[in-house]
């Protein structure tokens, strides 16, 4: 009796673990929180990079975001564009993990006028499934803040 008691607990322990979760490097434009910027390319590209670090978002990757998307912006000789991508952030809870991933696209309009595209993705995991999330306004609105902040110093 000890022993069938031993091996369903042995089974319930190894069928309770969590799922993997492949967290992409580039998130779709789900739910985009975009702000425009009186100001030059690379000051708004220099003070995005200091908002991400200060909020302790670690940037993986620069990229051209042509690799991933067309747009209306790459006919233009003279726009300057860049796609940030962040090391994915874990955090345990009782029942699962929350991973997240932040793209930030940046990208010039005119000559003292960019724009910043805030994209996020967060996935919770629990045993038996994940939640996908492309929606996170609180930390995309104080990113964008700190942004501007950052700009008018």
């Amino acid at each position: 009796m000890t022993m069938k008691k031993l091996f369903l607990l042995l089974l319930a322990f190894v069928l309770t673990g969590c799922s993997t979760v492949k967290i992409p490097e580039y998130i779709q434009d789900e739910n985009p929180y975009t702000k425009n910027f009186f100001s030059s390319y690379p000051a708004t590209l220099k003070a995005v990079q200091e908002v991400l670090s200060d909020l302790g978002w670690v940037i993986e990757e620069l990229k051209d975001p042509s690799v991933y998307e067309r747009s209306e912006g790459l006919d233009d000789p003279f726009s300057e564009k860049v796609l940030l991508i962040t090391e994915v952030k874990e955090k345990a809870f009782v029942v699962g993990t929350r991973y997240s991933r932040l793209n930030v696209y940046v990208s010039s309009i005119e000559q003292d006028k960019t724009v910043v595209e805030v994209r996020f993705l967060t996935v919770t995991a629990m045993p038996y499934s994940s939640i996908r999330s492309y929606e996170h306004e609180f930390s995309a609105e104080r990113i964008l803040k700190k942004i501007e902040e950052k700009l008018s110093e």
